[in-house]
């Protein structure tokens, strides 16, 4: 059941850098800001992204 609005509105969604969705398009025709191309079963999403290791972590901050 509905028991009304919390005051705002939420959205959910992913950051995709342009460079990336340019490149996944240009070089594969995939488009990456649509979720079913990051089946890796099919393709090869991981190929226009970083290593998770390249995260720096020392620029992260907890959650409060």
């Amino acid at each position: 059941r509905n028991l009304g609005s919390m005051g705002y509105d939420g959205l959910a969604t992913t950051f995709i850098p342009k460079a990336a969705r340019d490149n996944a398009y240009a070089t594969q025709g995939k488009a990456l800001e649509f979720y079913r191309t990051w089946n890796a079963s099919w393709n090869t999403p991981q190929t226009f992204f970083d290593s998770i290791t390249a995260i720096e972590t020392w620029k992260l901050m907890p959650c409060t």
